[in-house]
């Protein structure tokens, strides 16, 4: 198989990490256990660890995102991928959006920027700008709980309104009679106003709030 110069130095550089003396690695990610990305491959490289991956995305100007899988013989493969946006669970699979602007660690202050909508942000919550990059903002007052990157698909009480900011999303649903949570999508700027819960899905970019202080249980969410 013919390979480019880009790629051959790719995996140059990869080899070079992987013996290389330890540094403090470049590469920093939001990382999903159990889960795979599929379809979006740049190329695969096998017997490097992950942080090895990690580094050879960050240094790939097409890489987004990789899955790491190493399997039961001890042998390892990093895919290198161009997106991210298709998911499925898999057992031992590790997963992760490589953030190319941060190059700092990762601060837990309102008003931040954080990489890991999941353990960036402790006293607010993590408003996603984009596929990888969350600030940190205070909960709006009427709606203390909010799950970052889930959708509630359906339930949908009236037409969704454009062009709102989250807390105005929240207290349009806290002020509509039979209104028990919102999706605020940021990429449209869209507030969805839910009638009912169901199943929690995946979907990156958006924000699901509650109205009541602790969100309700749910089913098992799903992936997409």
């Amino acid at each position: 198989m013919f390979l480019s110069s880009n790629l051959l130095s790719i995996l140059l550089v990869a080899r070079l990490f992987q013996v290389g003396a330890a540094r403090e690695p470049q590469c920093q990610a939001v990382v999903l256990p159990d889960m795979d990305f599929t379809g979006d491959d740049l190329m695969h490289i096998a017997r490097i660890d992950q942080s090895v991956c990690c580094e050879t995305c960050y240094n790939y100007a097409q890489c987004t995102a990789y899955t790491f899988v190493e399997n039961e013989n001890g042998t390892s493969l990093c895919y290198l991928k161009s997106g991210s946006d298709n998911r499925k669970p898999k057992e031992g699979a590790i997963s992760a959006i490589v953030n190319k602007n941060m190059t700092s660690s990762c601060p837990n202050v309102l008003g931040g920027t954080c990489a890991d909508e999941t353990h960036c942000c402790q006293q607010g919550y993590c408003f996603p700008n984009g596929n990888i990059i969350f600030s940190c903002l205070l909960p709006p007052a009427k709606c203390s709980s909010q799950m970052t990157n889930y959708d509630l698909p359906g339930n949908d009480l009236q037409q969704a309104m454009y062009g709102i900011s989250p807390d105005t999303c929240c207290d349009v649903c806290a002020s509509t009679s039979g209104c028990v949570a919102y999706t605020y999508v940021t990429g449209e700027t869209g507030c969805y106003l839910k009638k009912s819960l169901g199943e929690k899905v995946w979907k990156v970019g958006a924000v699901t709030g509650f109205v009541t202080a602790t969100p309700p249980v749910m089913e098992n969410p799903s992936l997409q």
